[in-house]
Order: C-alpha cells, then sequence, then structure tokens
C-alpha cells in the first residue's frame, strides 16, 4: 500500500483503501486519518464515507456515522452495501425497528439482505417463555438477561 500512495499521493481510493488495510489492524486512528484524507482529495468518492461511517459505528457514535452513510446515499443512491450499512447502523443503535426497515429495502437485492433481516428480526419484541400476561421482552445482545418491553 505504501507503494501506491507513494505513487498516487492524491487518490482518493488509494486512502480509503489504505483505511480497510489499517482496521483490519485494528488501527481505527490510522484508518479514520487515511479516510479523512481520501475525502479530502476527494469529497464525493461514497466508499469513503461508507468506511468512516463504520469506524464511526464501531466506537459508538451511530449518530455520525448515520449521517455519513446518507452522504454516501447521495453519491451513490443505487449502492445496496450501503442501505445494508444502515441497517446494521440502526441495529447496533438499538433502533431496531429501524434496522429491520432497511432490511426489508435489501430483501429484494441479494442473499446477504438475508443475513441482516434474520438478525434484526431477532431483536423484536417476543412473548417471553413462561411469562405471564403475554407481556414481551427484548433479548439484550450486551447482558445476559432479559429487558422488559411494553408489546
Amino acid at each position: 500500500m505504501s507503494r501506491a500512495l507513494a505513487l498516487d499521493p492524491d487518490s482518493a481510493q488509494v486512502h480509503s483503501s489504505a483505511a480497510l488495510i489499517r482496521n483490519a489492524e485494528w488501527d481505527w486512528t490510522g484508518a479514520e486519518r487515511e479516510l479523512r484524507r481520501a475525502l479530502q482529495v476527494n469529497p464525493g468518492y461514497a466508499p469513503t464515507y461508507q468506511r468512516l461511517a463504520l469506524t464511526a459505528t464501531v466506537h459508538g457514535r451511530f449518530d455520525e456515522a448515520q449521517s455519513l452513510l446518507r452522504r454516501a446515499q447521495t453519491f451513490d443512491p443505487l449502492n445496496w452495501m450501503v442501505t445494508y450499512a444502515l441497517g446494521e447502523n440502526a441495529y447496533y443503535a438499538r433502533r431496531f425497528d429501524e434496522a429491520i426497515v432497511f432490511a426489508g429495502q435489501l430483501d429484494v437485492k441479494g442473499g446477504t439482505a438475508n443475513l441482516l433481516h434474520r438478525v434484526v428480526s431477532e431483536a423484536r419484541p417476543r412473548p417471553f417463555p413462561g411469562s405471564a400476561g403475554g407481556r414481551s421482552h427484548y433479548l439484550c445482545r450486551d447482558r445476559s438477561d432479559y429487558a422488559d418491553a411494553r408489546p
């Protein structure tokens, strides 16, 4: 990657790709630096917004990630991966109804949508085994117990 950067230091694609490598190495700071540089070079390159949104989602900055993904959609409105990322971000932000809407938009676009749809549908309120009065519960992914939810 350093050779590509040396050959074309003003390429948004190269900086954005370098960020993928840094993400794989768990170098979030370096990845974000590369992505911000890619946006300086070419603010219209949609994959950079999507990749920067991943970094924001991983760090719990869900509103920032959603904003970045919406921006990516303005440059590449038919990109199903951006819709998938919007659903994934909504899921991690615990906005399950919104995640399900995005998953539904993907059902017509391919197999990856089925994974997102299956995951977010698990978050829907469902009867808790042995619960009295038909109350529903959400399964808390970050805890080993169940949290009450009004039906």
